[in-house]
Order: C-alpha cells, then structure tokens, then sequence
C-alpha cells in the first residue's frame, strides 16, 4: 500500500476521532461537522491512492483486501457520526419539549394572577428586607425586621376582611400545621393561606422538574439556572420555605435535590437566603449538609409509625 495513501488515512482518522473527542468532551456537533468533513475527504483520497496507485510490490488481490479494510473502517466511524448526530437531534427534541412543558406550566401559574382572586397570590414576589446582608454581620442588622415582614407576607395573601381569622404562629412548622389542622385550617384567613401555599408548590416543582432535566442531561447548567432563578426570587417568603419543608421532611422531592436546596440557602453561596432561613426556618440553615439530610422523608416515617400505631 502507498505510504501516501497510510499517511492520509491516519491524518483522516485522527480528525475523526478529534471530532468525536468534540462531541464527548465539548458537546459540540459544529466541530464534529467540520473535522469530520475534512478527516472524510482525505480519507477519500486515500481511498483513491489506494485504488489507482500502481504499486510493484501489491498483487491486485492484495490491494483489493487493503481497499476493503479501509471501506470497512470507513463505513464504521460514517455510522458512529451519523449515530452521534442522530443522537443529538433526539437531545434537541428532547430539551424542546421538556422546556415547552415548564413554560407551559409557568405560563399556566402566572395566569391566576389576572383573576380577580388570584391578585392577591402575586404578593408572594413582595419586595423583603435584607438586599444588604453580605456576611453574619450584616444578617444580624436585618434579623429583627424579618419576623416581621415574614407576618406581613403570609397576610398580604389573605384578603383583608379575613386577617382576623389568622392564628398567631411562632415558625414555619407551626403555621404548615395550622393549614391542616381541623380546628384551625377550615377558617377563611387560612384558605387563604392554602391557595398562596399550594401556588409556591407548583412554582417549587417547575423548579424539581428543571433540576431532574439536568440531571438526566436534558438540560444544560444554563437552561436550568434560568428557572433555578425562582430560588432566588422566591427563597426568602415563607410561603416558599412552607414548600421547601413539605417537599424535603415528607420526602416528596428526591434527596438530591434536598441537597440542592440545601446549597442553594448555604451562607458560601447566599448570605441573604441563609440569614432568611436561620429567622423562619432554622433546619435549612444548618452548617453541615448531613443535618439537614437527616430530616429528609423525617415526617413521612413518622406519619408512617402513627399510622401503624393505630
């Protein structure tokens, strides 16, 4: 065989390979394309060396067994690239729809807001205190104003002539409680609080159901930080940490993404979210990730041993 026709074959399948290395390390089908592209043409040429270079030492049966091994290789890596690309569009279709469900979802939370009863429930975006605190310092400056925003919060979603029928709560389990608690949860002010809680419910699992996406390579880091956004937007209002604390101690969302959850509130990644937690719902602001897995499907168990109890 033509030392030629050996140099442009390897040249041919390095490139190849190169662009299949784009695809696993950099996800990049447009490199793939193009070295792919290039790497095809001369390992054509090669092919045509091999095919009309007139070489003394080869008989014609030789040469035909070294063209098929080369056809061979050929037809190999044309079927990894075509899989690659195919796989590719199954990724593109699959990330269109999953993104087309959660906004199809989000467009369908938000629409509640333009009735008449559902104005109230667009209070949960409230401005809070506290865009200051950096650091353990600046928290404690704020920390006696965020008991009472977090009062001010939950009732800003109840109408006005049902505040009265609010019960006075210490923490975020013991107004979680009261929502369903016979003697307390079937007045009017905490119907009220219902509606707002389970609204946050449905804005928290866009939230899961983004993050599963990712997890399962749907989405990319960038596709699920835009809705891992809510976090922020919502993080610091009671109604969300009532969400977070009925998904995480029932065990209704997985365990990873408890730990999410957990990182996201961490005082390293936001100070503000953490000093907010340690006011209204001190288990999500514990320094160790352990603590609070320790409390992941905690109530679920517990509910679980009364029943059987019984």
């Amino acid at each position: 065989m033509s030392k030629y026709a050996r140099w442009l074959g390897g040249i041919a399948v390095f490139l190849i390979a190169l662009g299949l290395l784009s695809v696993l390390r950099f996800d990049s089908l447009f490199l793939l394309k193009w070295i792919f592209t290039i790497g095809a043409t001369l390992y054509i040429l090669a092919l045509i060396l091999v095919v009309v270079r007139d070489d003394s030492t080869q008989t014609s049966t030789e040469r035909s067994r070294a063209l098929l091994k080369w056809l061979e290789v050929m037809a190999v890596l044309t079927a990894t690239v075509g899989g690659l690309f195919a796989l590719n569009t199954y990724q593109t279709t699959n990330v269109i729809a999953v993104r087309n469900a959660l906004e199809t979802r989000d467009s369908q939370a938000r629409e509640i807001y333009y009735t008449n009863g559902g104005r109230r429930l667009m209070q949960i975006f409230l401005n809070e205190p506290g865009d200051e605190v950096t650091d353990e310092a600046s928290c404690k400056q704020v920390r006696d104003k965020i008991e009472p925003w977090a009062r001010s919060a939950i009732l800003a979603v109840v109408e006005p002539t049902h505040r009265d029928k609010v019960p006075q709560w210490r923490s975020i389990h013991d107004l979680y409680y009261s929502l369903f608690d016979l003697s307390t949860g079937s007045s009017s002010g905490m119907y009220d609080i219902k509606q707002g809680f389970f609204h946050t419910v449905d804005l928290l699992y866009i939230i899961v159901d983004a993050y599963i996406a990712k997890e399962q390579h749907v989405f990319d880091e960038a596709e699920y930080e835009s809705w891992a956004a809510y976090i922020y937007d919502l993080g610091a209002n009671p109604y969300f940490l009532m969400a977070v604390m009925d998904g995480h101690e029932f065990g209704y969302f997985t365990k990873a993404f408890s730990r999410e959850i957990w990182r996201r509130f961490s005082k390293e990644n936001n100070p503000r979210l953490h000093c907010f937690a340690q006011a209204l719902y001190p288990k999500l602001a514990v320094e160790l990730e352990k603590e609070w897995m320790d409390d992941w499907g905690k109530l679920r168990v517990m509910d679980h041993r009364r029943a059987k109890d019984k």
